[in-house]
């Protein structure tokens, strides 16, 4: 396991590497308010990969966005699309094998299918497609954002006197055990005077001022080609397999697996995904 730094011009991320560079490449893309350290566990079961989990802007190491910016969906799918642009130039990896949680899922969605030529296969944990909201709601949910933006920007994040109450908070928080939860909070939080505080951007915790319509977000999936394995949890987020019911008719190749666990189910079942991811790509 190696830190990595990667330059994309208007902002650097950071993350974790793992396995030799010698081998295909697998892009490992975290959850909301999770960091590169949620792909430990599965990156030490996945041997026929070099995987690069990177961390989003304003998570874990990575920058976070300038002063006045805001952390928008379509924010992150520009992200990801510099970065696929550099991983071609220097991983000589014109389409990329994704694997991503949650979030990171959502962001990948969108990028294959507006730019499908550069996807081959996605493995989606716990996440199919963009949240979204119903065009009457737009009102509420764009004051809520703004008035939750302003807020942030006088926000104190909260001190932990102990490492140890760090992890305790976020093992309360989540829903595995403390193992894991020693794993994310070790890399996404800092000693600071006074004890122990979150490296993750304050403004990432405000509700995004927009989201897409289901017809929107359907446009998005029904524009990947690549093929797609979809991993839930069997007591993972109850929104996430609703949508899936939905919109798996939207992707024209999806295969679906099941495993006990919740909603990081990923870094629950890392040897029975690693298993699948490996027998998916190949």
């Amino acid at each position: 396991m190696n830190s990595i730094t990667i330059e994309l011009g208007h902002i650097t991320l950071r993350g974790l590497s793992f396995g030799s560079v010698d081998k295909p490449l697998l892009l490992a893309l975290h959850g909301w308010l999770d960091n590169a350290a949620s792909f430990i566990p599965l990156a030490a079961q996945v041997e026929d990969y070099h995987v690069i989990a990177i961390e989003w802007p304003g998570h874990g190491h990575s920058d976070h966005r300038e002063a006045g910016a805001n952390y928008h969906i379509t924010d992150y799918v520009f992200d990801l699309y510099v970065l696929s642009q550099y991983l071609a130039k220097h991983y000589d990896c014109a389409q990329l094998n994704i694997v991503a949680h949650s979030m990171g899922g959502i962001v990948a969605s969108i990028f294959a299918g507006t730019f499908a030529e550069r996807v081959n296969k996605i493995v989606m944990i716990e996440s199919f497609g963009p949240l979204v909201a119903k065009p009457e709601d737009s009102t509420n949910i764009l004051r809520k954002s703004l008035e939750q933006r302003g807020r942030a920007i006088k926000r104190t994040k909260p001190l932990h006197p102990t490492l140890e109450s760090a992890i305790v908070a976020r093992t309360n928080a989540g829903d595995f055990n403390r193992e894991l939860a020693t794993l994310l909070v070790k890399r996404g939080s800092i000693a600071i005077d006074g004890g122990y505080t979150w490296r993750s951007d304050s403004r990432l915790r405000s509700l995004s001022p927009m989201r897409m319509t289901e017809a929107q977000a359907q446009d998005f999936l029904s524009g990947i080609t690549a093929p797609v394995l979809l991993i839930m949890g069997e007591t993972g987020i109850a929104f996430a397999k609703e949508q899936m019911a939905k919109r798996v008719t939207m992707v024209e190749q999806v295969e679906t697996l099941h495993l006990p666990g919740g909603h990081h189910v990923h870094m629950e079942q890392p040897t029975a995904i690693a298993e699948a991811i490996s027998k998916f790509i190949k």
